[in-house]
């Protein structure tokens, strides 16, 4: 059996090289050329009909139309003679795994910028990390550039309808449509900003937001309520535990929010599902090491209160912080 793996244009030399089917007697011509092996013929003498031939194999392989195919199976058998040399696969586009290697990279450097100082990036750098969320796999940063010359800054790629996000070259609809979601989102928050802050700066304040946070709650939990200078709530963090008489704070948890929040005063609050709002011993400790905590991060433990069937226990008001040596 004789095959050339290649079929097509290939096939147009073994029409050359082999007689029995330049005279047309092969009974089928397709991707697979299918012919009886002549032994007495060497395989030179079959390379020199075949570079005689040349044309009209070419000629030939025309009027019976063969028509590429697949290789099935391994090129190389023991009942299959090949004719010419090999042909390799196609290779793949020049520098197309190096450069995913290299986008993959470049994105989790920028990540890890982001996490350890995400305020030292630039506007396109956030726009590009911005855009890894809705383009996978596709280095970013020239779509970021070309977004902010055409829309002129964060603000305006912001602003823009998705119908104009579309415009710019690699952005597509479901992009833009996410781009259009964020700058929805950015809005929102913006316009909310003030009226969804709490301010916790009277003992009136701070007693209804206690109440309504920590009613009807059956176990012990933890809150702590860090605020600006005209305290304004900026961060809330709560801690409960499986037991439901008792509650604990990580004491380098404490450490890693204060240091990320910057809070200028901490007010300290939990529960006692017992119904007595009085303070324990173990109260005592845990409001002196919150407030030490607290003092090397620059911040003041400003009040802890503890609340118990509606009543609300304050350690400002009953001047036990004094007590406790807490300033």
């Amino acid at each position: 059996m004789i095959r050339h793996p290649e079929g097509g244009e290939a096939a147009k030399d073994l029409l050359s090289c082999h007689p029995d089917l330049v005279a047309g007697k092969a009974l089928k011509l397709s991707g697979s050329l299918r012919a009886p092996f002549f032994e007495h013929r060497s395989l030179m003498k079959m390379r020199i009909t075949a570079e005689k031939m040349y044309t009209k194999g070419a000629k030939y392989g025309t009027m019976y139309k063969i028509k590429p195919k697949r290789p099935q199976g391994p090129a190389a058998r023991s009942n299959i003679l090949e004719i010419g040399p090999p042909v390799p696969p196609p290779a793949a586009a020049a520098g197309t795994e190096g450069d995913t290697a290299m986008h993959e990279g470049h994105r989790q450097r920028i990540r890890s910028r982001l996490y350890q100082n995400g305020e030292a990036l630039s506007d396109c750098e956030l726009l590009e990390l911005l855009l890894f969320n809705a383009i996978s796999r596709k280095d970013t940063n020239p779509i970021a550039r070309e977004l902010l010359d055409c829309f002129g800054s964060l603000a305006g790629v912001f602003d823009a309808s998705p119908r104009l996000l579309v415009s710019v070259a690699g952005i597509g609809r479901s992009t833009a449509e996410y781009v259009y979601l964020c700058g929805q989102l950015l809005r929102r928050a913006e316009a909310r900003k003030e009226e969804a802050r709490r301010r916790l700066m009277s003992f009136s304040d701070v007693h209804s937001h206690v109440c309504e946070r920590f009613a009807g709650r059956l176990r012990e939990r933890l809150e702590l309520y860090m605020v600006d200078a005209n305290f304004l709530l900026l961060c809330t963090k709560s801690v409960t535990d499986i037991r439901a008489d008792e509650v604990a704070l990580d004491m380098r948890t404490l450490g890693y929010i204060l240091g990320e929040v910057r809070p200028y005063a901490v007010i300290l609050a939990h529960n006692h599902p017992s119904g007595k709002p009085e303070p324990s011993a173990a109260d005592d400790a845990s409001v002196r090491r919150i407030a030490a905590a607290c003092k090397d991060y620059g911040a003041h433990l400003s009040d802890s209160l503890i609340y118990a069937a509606g009543e609300v226990y304050s350690y400002y008001r009953a001047d036990r912080l004094r007590a406790l040596g807490i300033d």
